[in-house]
């Protein structure tokens, strides 16, 4: 009952170089500029990648491997929130950063960081049935059941990493409330098997949390 043959399918259907373009889109295979060094861009591989690999004739079942986000492909936890938050607002997001503000030491005045505007222009009705998944993997049938959360309507999608040097890592991202996104996270436990196991516990405890903390005292 696995959601990977719908992907595999897919990938083959749009090819690799469409395939690409959209992850790039979305932020992956690139830095996201957050104010932290050493960010690392990840890789969202092309044929040239493998052609350079392989040669000419580079064997194109790889290709199943990449359209579930594995092979070659390589993102971190911050992208992966980044991407979330753009589905989340059908597109319209910011740049991911930390600082608030900095004091000039020219001017001893303060600066405010204003982060830079994300905006992704695809039709709603494509942005519609992704989160419609992603809703229906927490409050339908999904592998995210247990993650529901009572007066909150969470979205989200779980994610089981293959991990050649040991247990597989388990991941999961999501945003909340579904109505009016507040909160957009990703979830990455190492080395400890499903992500409907282990990261998507601890994403309902941290999204309870942070929105139970902006109701007023007398409602939560």
């Amino acid at each position: 009952r696995s959601c990977n043959v719908f992907y595999y399918n897919l990938i083959y259907k749009i090819g690799m170089k469409k395939w690409k373009e959209y992850a790039t889109l979305f932020g992956f295979g690139k830095k996201t500029g957050i104010d932290l060094s050493n960010e690392a861009k990840g890789l969202i591989p092309d044929e040239q990648y493998y052609i350079k690999r392989y040669g000419k004739n580079w064997p194109k079942s790889i290709m199943a491997s990449l359209a579930i986000g594995q092979g070659e492909v390589s993102v971190d936890p911050i992208q992966l929130a980044q991407f979330t938050a753009i589905v989340a607002n059908n597109g319209d997001s910011f740049q991911p950063h930390l600082l608030k503000g900095y004091i000039d030491e020219q001017t001893n005045k303060y600066v405010e960081v204003k982060p830079k505007p994300i905006h992704i222009n695809i039709k709603k009705e494509v942005w519609d049935v992704v989160k419609r998944g992603m809703f229906l993997v927490v409050n339908g049938k999904g592998t995210a059941a247990s993650s529901r959360i009572p007066g909150i309507v969470m979205a989200g999608k779980t994610g089981t990493a293959q991990n050649p040097h040991g247990d597989d890592n388990a991941l999961f991202i999501g945003f909340a409330p579904f109505d009016n996104p507040q909160i957009a996270f990703s979830i990455i436990v190492e080395n400890v098997g499903f992500g409907a196991a282990y990261a998507a516990p601890i994403a309902k405890k941290l999204v309870e949390t942070y929105l139970r903390s902006k109701l007023p005292k007398n409602v939560v």
